[in-house]
């Protein structure tokens, strides 16, 4: 895979594999857009964290020994990691790199750029149509994948996940198995879990309100398997403008 520098950010040209692919999703941030009241999150970042299916048995146990090592507990959570604890968050992400071949897929939300679309502040059309555009390239990029996304709430999960399977994944006669799930990252799908460290690191390289001084760390360790865009800097104004379900 090339990959080319951009200003918008770090991209890397995809051609549609053969390989089955394993992606699992988690988010730092939440969907309140008003962005200046104190305490809501300037940016909204998904993280995916995408593996090879022969690889899923080793992603659990690359899991379990995280947790074990570090003392995570039996569920890793990124909130969990407190500010004083940078280092052994620095060094749970160098383990996990070390230990599991996988590649992120990054999607930074600038929600200041999204006040013109009265849709989009309600919480559960954001959802929808960013779980849309993130997912619907892997469509593009593999020609057949599983897809676990972290459950964003108890009444809304099967609804999204509905929404997504007909609005974003694409099987064709060639290709059938292309799947989505919301699940739990606790009771269900636990490696979910390995996205939700990422997501919460890159939170502190790419929400600015909630940025850590050493977020070019955590990059320096994750850089290399990370391909990261920039929404609305990419896509027309008037889009989201029109956005208003």
């Amino acid at each position: 895979k090339k990959e080319i520098q951009s200003s918008h950010g770090i991209f890397k040209s995809l051609l549609m594999t053969e390989q089955n692919a394993h992606i699992f999703i988690d988010e730092f941030g939440n969907t309140a857009l008003n962005v200046n009241k104190e305490g809501t999150f300037s940016h909204f970042v998904y993280c995916s964290v995408i593996i090879n299916s022969n690889d899923s048995e080793k992603a659990e146990n690359v899991r379990q020994k995280l947790s074990k090592d570090f003392r995570l507990g039996t569920v890793i959570k990124s909130k969990n990691i407190k500010e004083k604890d940078f280092n052994k968050r620095l060094k749970i992400l160098t383990q996990l790199k070390e230990s599991l071949d996988f590649s992120i897929d990054v999607l930074v939300i600038d929600k200041a750029k999204l006040q013109e679309s009265t849709g989009l502040k309600h919480k559960q059309v954001f959802y929808k149509y960013f779980q849309n555009l993130f997912v619907k390239k892997y469509n593009e990029r593999y020609e057949n994948f599983s897809i676990w996304a972290d459950k964003v709430g108890e009444s809304f999960a099967l609804e999204l996940q509905e929404y997504v399977r007909i609005e974003s994944i694409s099987p064709t006669l060639f290709h059938p198995d292309r799947f989505f799930f919301i699940s739990d990252d606790v009771e269900q799908e636990k490696r979910i879990q390995l996205a939700d460290i990422i997501a919460g690191s890159l939170g502190k390289i790419f929400c600015t309100s909630h940025s850590n001084p050493r977020g070019q760390d955590i990059y320096d360790i994750l850089h290399s398997r990370m391909s990261v865009e920039f929404f609305p800097y990419l896509t027309n104004i008037n889009e989201i403008k029109a956005f208003n379900l």
